[in-house]
């Protein structure tokens, strides 16, 4: 009886798509490109002191830091007051920077985001 629940259950289910993973050292470009057509990509960036203090605003980090200490996801990107950023959600809670996420100035490969490993997930073929 368990058995025909479980096929019953099994056939309702819809069909997910396989995934495949893809990385690249990313072009600006092509970081903009992926984010806008399938949404959220991982990248690797230096973690200074001063990204542990953020609390608000475009960071611009000035000591050069690009060691690939910290993964986190870029959500988005945007302009304010003429500044290009990039919006991205860390994973250190609501209580750090802006609700847990932060706008990192765009453009200038600020802590290696530009430069570094992205990472992300593109649906290939239903099962």
């Amino acid at each position: 009886m368990l058995l025909l629940l479980l096929l019953q259950l099994q056939l309702q289910l819809p069909q997910l798509p396989r995934l495949t993973s893809s990385s690249w050292s990313p072009p600006l470009k092509n970081m903009m490109a992926e984010i806008s057509s399938r949404g959220p990509i991982t990248c690797t960036i230096g973690c200074p002191e001063t990204l542990e203090n953020y609390t608000g605003g475009v960071y611009k980090d000035l000591s050069g830091d690009k060691s690939p200490d910290h993964d986190i996801e870029v959500t988005g990107y945007g302009t304010e007051n003429g500044v290009d950023y990039w919006h991205v959600r860390n994973s250190w809670g609501v209580y750090w920077g802006e609700q847990g996420w932060f706008r990192i100035v765009r453009g200038v490969d600020n802590l290696g985001i530009e430069s570094q490993e992205c990472s992300w997930a593109v649906p290939t073929k239903v099962w």
